[in-house]
């Protein structure tokens, strides 16, 4: 049987996403199947790149300018709408994009930070133009796509909702003008769409529903972690809320994918649709970690199955397009272990172990990992490792391996900082090709520390932070504050742990703001933690996370300093780059600054980046609109103020709750034309619900959001 798996917008155009070539690379071992990948977040980009379509874009922007200013009056959405399309951003010439594109790709001038960094530049002004005419619908860096407060990524219906063309970026012109043409010519059987990120949600559906229009024989099979909301609303009895989402497709995957997905095809190629156990008592799928639906319910999967990684085979990365991506040289994703051996950090809740933090702990033969390192070594020599956590006897053993075979790999995982690594060891690592680390320090408090069980201590950290560094191995840390029963002071001490280290980390990010997850072992003891109350929000399909109120309260004085101390700590040494690009250690462009200019390169071009654009946020500028802007900007923040009451009654922002707000703003009418202020940042904290967590603390919100001036964005 032929399949097409797909991964939709928007996501990181730097490099291929691995788990599909897994999956192909599984298939052509184990099955008679032959699988086609297809970046259709890659292909999309570069559509959108052509000249034509950045004139369409021009065009765009001009028309519904004057089509809103002609209106006799604005509803509260079309004044946003509005006031983003006012926004004086031209779009970059499509010349200036190819030589962006062509900087980023080439092995020399990705190198120079001057021309790096005006490319980014070149590929930010375009991103702000087509949010021009995307909105409600917000690019964030080309990585990450969402309606903010206006339709909700965990409510099915928002989910299933029709968008335009405009508003998912001219993504069913793509579809129809490039891909479906192509599949019709090809005709595969079935389609796969991957699906990691709940960014990638609403171009998924799109893509799903096109396929129905025009193939309607051709079956759909949708997997990625972003689907696990399925565990969410299974933790809070609200499975069959997910029907209107999973019913768009013949089958869904949950969990790990490769022997789901060989069972469905080959029920397929059998003439077998009905996955449907009907001799059972309850409604389940005949197969592990698949699930389907019937006309009106949910059909949960048989059971959750973990693989033996042993039986699974090397990626298979004969279909990527290795000279499209946004980077100068090949970058592969790698698993050669699943699950977390430590298995105990009580604020985790990775994969669907029911009843544990992580699925179980799992590693592939060292001989297996070796082979399939030969391989991937002829592609290139970057291969992240996409694990959740290495067990560092393992790391250091199959480094000494690689080492001892001569592999010219350059690796970085996430590990765990839980016992002392000797300096022999972190040269060891080192020598078998270790480059970068990610490392979840959490909190500079052993309290803190001890309470979380991470097993480790705050100097414990240090004391390995400053060998890693002197075997040239880049580390970026990994914090957060707001942890049930942390006082300020604790708070402070995070941040200067970062300090006291930061000659020793390769580059310090803000720390985020704790969210509780929907089934982490706080939840299950919540006593024990000191929360005073917990709440799923009721308005979900799939609650990822809580209301929670600590027993820990911060004065309004306490947090002031705390806000105003992170903010001058950022503007200071934190870097203004991030993912995809000079950011996080698993990215392309951060592997190979590190490995040409060392340990310190993310600091050093992100001095120079914020040298070339004088640090974060932009001047204010003036308009001409017959629109009272300032009317306009008040009915923004007002918005804002009445999305974080709603919390109060546990109601997150979806489409119902933010529609219902909407309804009481007043229509805005026009005036004369006149010169005005124009605040590009007052959208900022509407945009931010982009990347709600859907869990907050009350009490910390509160004093989050009433300590910053009107219309800053939170930082989550």
């Amino acid at each position: 049987m032929n399949i097409d798996l797909i991964y939709t917008p928007t996501a990181d155009p730097t490099c291929p996403w691995g788990s599909l070539y897994m999956l192909k690379g599984y298939l052509d071992e184990h099955s008679g199947h032959r699988a086609t990948v297809r970046d259709l977040n890659l292909e999309w980009l570069y559509y959108l790149s052509e000249p034509e379509q950045i004139d369409r874009l021009r065009v765009e922007i001009a028309q519904k300018q004057v089509e809103l200013e002609s209106k006799p009056e604005l509803t509260a959405l079309e004044q946003f709408q509005y006031y983003r399309i006012l926004r004086p951003i031209e779009p970059p010439k499509a010349e200036e994009i190819r030589i962006a594109f062509d900087i980023l790709r080439c092995p020399s001038r990705f190198y120079d930070i001057e021309s790096y960094s005006r490319a980014l530049l070149t590929l930010k002004r375009w991103e702000h133009a087509l949010s021009r005419v995307t909105y409600p619908g917000v690019l964030d860096k080309f990585t990450r796509f969402g309606f903010g407060p206006y339709l909700n990524p965990m409510c099915a219906k928002d989910v299933v909702a029709d968008v335009k063309d405009n508003e998912l970026g001219f993504f069913f012109s793509f579809l129809r003008e490039r891909y479906l043409p192509d599949l019709l010519r090809r005709g595969p059987q079935a389609i796969g769409i991957s699906i990691p990120f709940r960014f990638q949600l609403w171009h998924a559906v799109a893509l799903a529903r096109e396929v129905r229009r025009v193939a309607p024989a051709i079956k759909l099979v949708a997997g990625g972690t972003a689907l696990q909301m399925f565990k969410y609303a299974n933790l809070h009895d609200r499975v069959e809320g997910l029907h209107p989402l999973f019913s768009l497709f013949d089958a869904v995957v949950v969990g790990e994918g490769e022997q789901a997905l060989k069972n469905i095809l080959d029920a397929w190629e059998a003439g077998e649709s009905d996955f449907v156990n009907h001799d059972s008592n309850e409604l389940k799928s005949i197969y592990a970690n698949v699930l389907t639906t019937t006309n009106d319910k949910v059909v949960r999967p048989k059971a959750i199955e973990y693989l033996d990684l042993n039986k699974l085979s090397c990626p298979n990365y004969a279909d990527a397009s290795w000279g499209q991506y946004l980077s100068p040289e090949p970058f592969m994703t790698y698993s050669p272990t699943r699950g977390c051996y430590w298995d105990r950090c009580v604020f985790c809740e990775l994969g669907l172990a029911g009843d544990r933090p992580t699925s179980p702990s799992r590693e592939r033969a060292y001989d297996l990992v070796i082979a399939d390192l030969e391989r991937l070594q002829q592609i290139g020599r970057h291969v992240y490792w996409s694990v959740d956590a290495i067990r560092p006897g393992w790391m250091v053993e199959i480094a000494r391996r690689i080492a001892a075979c001569g592999l010219n790999v350059k690796w970085g995982a996430e590990v765990r900082l839980d016992r002392r690594y000797t300096a022999e060891e972190a040269d060891i690592l080192k020598a078998g090709g270790c480059l970068a680390i990610s490392v979840g320090i959490e909190s500079g408090s052993d309290r803190l520390l001890a309470l979380m069980d991470k097993g480790a201590a705050a100097e414990r950290y240090a004391t390995v932070l400053q060998r890693l560094r002197q075997a040239g191995i880049a580390v970026y840390p990994m914090t957060f504050v707001g942890f049930p029963t942390e006082t300020v002071e604790e708070a402070n001490g995070t941040i200067d742990f970062l300090l006291r280290n930061y000659a020793n980390l390769s580059m310090i990010a803000m720390p985020a703001t704790f969210y509780l997850e929907g089934n982490a072992i706080i939840t299950k003891r919540p006593d024990d933690f000191g929360l005073l109350e917990l709440k799923p929000f009721r308005n979900l399909d799939a609650p990822n996370g809580w209301y929670w109120r600590s027993s820990v309260p911060w004065s309004a004085d306490e947090q002031r300093k705390l806000v105003d101390r992170l903010e001058t700590v950022s503007t200071q040494i934190m870097g203004l780059l991030d993912r995809p690009f000079l950011g996080g250690i698993d990215t392309p462009h951060s592997a190979l600054y590190v490995e040409k200019y060392g340990p310190d390169a993310i600091k050093n071009a992100s001095n120079h980046f914020k040298s070339m654009t004088g640090g974060a946020g932009e001047r204010r500028l003036t308009v001409r609109s017959p629109f009272d802007l300032a009317v306009l900007r008040s009915n923004i923040i007002r918005l804002e103020e009445e999305l974080h009451a709603d919390y109060e009654e546990f109601n997150c922002p979806c489409g119902e709750v933010t529609n219902a707000r909407l309804a009481r703003i007043a229509p805005l009418r026009p005036g004369e034309m006149r010169e005005q202020n124009y605040d590009p940042e007052i959208l900022t904290a509407l945009d931010q619900w982009l990347d709600i967590n859907f869990s907050r603390d009350q009490a910390h919100e509160e004093r989050m959001y009433t300590q910053r001036r009107p219309g800053q964005a939170v930082s989550w």
